[in-house]
């Protein structure tokens, strides 16, 4: 199969339909700009690439539950020279087309937005009298009309840390976030229930020995949900994390619940089959060896002199321990069985950014890092995967990216990438790269 060509400039009329998107923060319409070079790898090409400037200072943004099967939303946040902090709400179709972008002109700091019974749902963070944070859950009509609000009152949460959302259905909010018990002075985690109109259905707190954030939520193929968390313990200064799975009902019963040590789970998903693939952080410890000779004087006499002598009596090795910092994927079967994992050792990450199942059973994992062999070369990074987590192919796209990207796809073959791209001081875009499959 040839390598698709970018056609010339697109016509005036599509350019006047693409620029009338409203994809802006403050009412300005975003500047959409094809790029017409075409790109191959080895087996991908890309199709085309599209730039969309906001005239703002994008640095960071996440894909927000899917609204429906072709649309996706991108939860933007933003700030400018005076450190001021937005938000914005940004659509695409697919095709990593876009279709609207709208401020938010609301409050608190957002950690999680879902979209569920045609409408909006939010999980916050709020600093309280500079002491705690609160967390208060919102539910906003289409247009963003406040509908109402419900305090969890969860409590030492972090602002880097998370509190996720996940519709269960239309009319139930599932609510995963750590909270502190005061009476025991110990953490533990709360899975919260509440419905449609804001009014608890059920609640179960588990205490833990560990501070507990909520990674992922998702619907597993009998209909279960699995939860994918990862627990924090500081202990004489040195920061450990764990990695913990549960599998629970719809109604908050556990399942079962397995437990990865060393393991920082950033990445969930659900494939085709109903198995699980977990792409996590983990530290990896090389072992050095150093021979060092341990001298002896040892004085000696005889009847006509005396002489020094130096002699091995013994080999000392030293040890030194690096450590460094690797990617892992594992795949589990539906009862949470280790079917295989395999170390990425071949890239030093960054961040990692989405992971899809493409057409073909084989993975798509984005990050940016830089292949151990080509070390001083950042790059953004599409590494596939096979079903065995063998390294098939990667596609390195060599831009100033801010870090986090996302992957979407459609149902004609193709994939593509949503990033941020470094333009300037203070100042980015979020730009789209779509790619398809070469033949063999």
């Amino acid at each position: 199969m040839k390598t698709p060509k970018f056609r010339s400039k697109q016509s005036l009329k599509f350019l006047i339909l693409l620029s009338a998107f409203t994809l802006a923060l403050a009412c300005d319409k975003p500047k959409a700009v094809e790029i017409e070079t075409p790109k191959v790898t080895e087996r991908y090409s890309i199709v085309k690439e599209k730039e969309y400037d906001f005239g703002i200072n994008p640095y960071f943004f996440n894909k927000i539950q899917q609204r429906d099967s072709s649309i996706y939303s991108l939860l933007i946040h933003s700030t400018n020279q005076k450190a001021e902090y937005s938000l914005s709400l940004f659509d695409v179709d697919e095709n990593a087309d876009s279709i609207k972008s709208q401020p938010l002109d609301i409050r608190p700091f957002y950690r999680d937005l879902i979209w569920a019974d045609n409408s909006y749902y939010s999980a916050g963070i709020t600093d309280k009298n500079n002491d705690c944070q609160m967390g208060p859950i919102c539910k906003y009509d289409s247009a963003f009309n406040l509908l109402w609000t419900y305090n969890t009152n969860c409590r030492h949460v972090p602002l880097d840390h998370q509190i996720k959302l996940y519709a269960i259905d239309s009319s139930q909010i599932l609510v995963v976030y750590n909270n502190r018990n005061y009476k025991t002075r110990k953490e533990q985690y709360t899975y919260l229930i509440l419905s449609s109109e804001g009014k608890v259905i059920k609640s179960k707190s588990h205490p833990s020995d560990f501070y507990t954030e909520p990674i992922n939520i998702s619907q597993t193929k009998d209909g279960n949900i699995l939860v994918t968390l990862v627990q924090y313990d500081s202990d004489a200064g040195k920061y450990k994390y764990q990695t913990k799975i549960e599998k629970i009902s719809p109604k908050l019963e556990i399942i079962w619940t397995k437990i990865f040590e060393n393991s920082k789970t950033l990445q969930t998903l659900v494939n085709s089959t109903g198995e699980f693939l977990f792409i996590s952080k983990i530290q990896v410890y090389s072992q050095t060896k150093k021979t060092q000779p341990n001298l002896e004087r040892i004085w000696t006499k005889t009847v006509e002199s005396s002489k020094g002598e130096f002699r091995f009596i013994s080999e000392s090795q030293v040890h030194t321990q690096a450590k460094k910092t690797r990617l892992k994927a594992m795949m589990t079967t539906e009862n949470g069985t280790v079917k295989w994992e395999k170390l990425l050792n071949e890239y030093l990450f960054d961040m990692v950014g989405t992971v899809i199942e493409t057409e073909d059973s084989t993975y798509l994992l984005s990050a940016t890092g830089t292949p151990i062999s080509d070390i001083m070369n950042k790059s953004l990074l599409i590494i596939e995967l096979s079903g065995f987590g063998e390294i098939l192919s990667d596609i390195k796209l060599n831009v100033q990216s801010r870090g986090h990207s996302e992957l979407i796809k459609d149902n004609k073959g193709h994939f593509s990438i949503i990033y941020m791209k470094e333009t300037g001081k203070f100042k980015a875009v979020i730009q789209s790269t779509t790619f398809q499959r070469n033949e063999d």
